[in-house]
């Protein structure tokens, strides 16, 4: 998680990784050039190194398929899973497993769980608590798992803009009261948190909120830590959601086959790996400067822009809520995917934007409050940024808010 004091304004340019600076440029040449990145939330950049290393892997993959599978593949898988339980300190490699995304570890876990209406260990009417701001995928997932076997699926909600932790804990915390006063007589089967929120993005208390499941009789809790890093329990009654012929073996070996497909992704982990600890110090360094000049880049563009941003810097990590101003009259979720719109081929802008209802904006006594924000910008960092783009994003919103000022 982030560490250290947050940077003042004029430090960002000093916010900078140490090594070549000009030879980590370099990896990521095949960028367009003048467009503004700084949607990391959604789709980060792979560096050219680790391009090269997943060419090679699928080189290999096409010159002999047979010899690929047989003698290299296995290996290799699991040389990926040694490197990230190195990287995430995890003794226990059985519980470090690769999939494709965080909807394929989901769809795992409600699989798990449509097994347990079925055989009877859970009963109809008992509860699913998901967050309010959970990712979209896994609301659709979870959401199909209830309507299948009848379970209640209620969401505890949680504030934005948010003051602070505690903000947090105590909505969730009521939300939680309510859903067993809700359910007498039934289980709260799951709660699933995320660790870090994707729209609008938050860091949250989550062991905090785990303990909140654990005194409120919530059986299970599974962490969707996208942004961050996850655990997955009962790995011995979890299995992949593609059934294929490692089915049965144990989820590690059902994860590292799943059929024929394209595995280089996940065999150039260690490349990763290695362009993380040579060209950036190192992964705790490379967060904390990804925190520290997403907090400043996000601080210097709601004091341009007259607005605040949505959390503290504590709740922040390499991605910031800014406010935009309220004179942009943005009354929908459509209009806010106009205006997203509009940046990325008006102005080559790429950043996610997140529309707050009237009826939700309740910040808490703690935050201040800017009259009109309707919507707020979730502007990342990333180790290729540079002030400029952020600037960019400023130039853009200014420009568009003379427009409505001339109308």
């Amino acid at each position: 998680m982030p560490s250290g004091k947050e940077p003042e304004l004029d430090e960002f340019q000093h916010l900078k990784i140490s090594g070549d600076v000009t030879c980590t440029e370099r990896e990521f040449d095949h960028h367009e050039p003048g467009v503004a990145r700084l949607n990391h939330g959604s789709f980060g950049s792979c560096p050219a190194s680790v391009q090269i290393a997943q060419a090679e892997w699928r080189e290999k993959w096409f010159k002999q398929p047979d010899h690929f599978i047989y003698h290299l593949l296995e290996d290799g898988i699991l040389d990926s899973r040694r490197t990230i339980a190195k990287v995430i300190n995890c003794p226990n490699l059985h519980e470090v497993l690769l999939v494709d995304n965080v909807t394929t570890a989901a769809s795992t876990v409600a699989q798990d769980l449509v097994w347990g209406f079925l055989e009877g260990r859970y009963q109809k009417g008992d509860a699913i608590v998901l967050l309010n701001f959970a990712y979209g995928a896994i609301k659709a997932c979870f959401e199909r798992v209830a309507a299948q076997v009848g379970a209640r699926l209620i969401y505890a909600k949680i504030p934005f803009p948010v003051s602070s932790p505690s903000h947090v804990l105590e909505s969730f915390r009521q939300s939680l009261t309510k859903a067993r006063e809700e359910t007498p007589g039934r289980v709260i089967r799951l709660a699933v948190i995320d660790h870090i929120t994707s729209m609008p993005s938050i860091l949250l208390p989550v062991k905090e909120m785990v303990t909140l499941c654990r005194t409120h009789g919530v059986e299970q809790v599974f962490v969707d830590g996208a942004h961050a890093l996850g655990n997955v329990e009962h790995l011995d009654r979890l299995h992949h959601p593609v059934v294929s012929t490692t089915h049965g073996l144990g989820l590690a070996a059902e994860c590292a086959w799943v059929g024929t497909r394209d595995y280089s992704a996940q065999l150039s982990v260690p490349a990763a790996a290695e362009f993380i600890q040579k060209r950036t110090g190192g992964l705790e360094a490379l967060r904390d400067l990804n925190h520290a000049s997403a907090v400043a880049m996000g601080n210097l563009l709601a004091k341009e822009l007259g607005t605040v941003c949505g959390a503290p810097a504590e709740m922040a990590t390499a991605m910031v809520m800014v406010g935009l101003p309220g004179v942009l009259n943005i009354k929908s979720f459509d209009e806010g995917v106009q205006l997203r719109t509009r940046l990325r081929r008006e102005f080559k802008v790429e950043v996610p934007l997140h529309y707050v209802p009237e009826e939700d904006q309740d910040a808490g006594d703690q935050v201040v409050k800017v009259p009109g924000i309707t919507a707020y910008a979730r502007v990342s960092h990333q180790i290729y940024n540079r002030r400029e783009d952020y600037l960019q994003f400023r130039d853009a919103i200014q420009y568009i808010v003379r427009e409505c000022a001339e109308t």
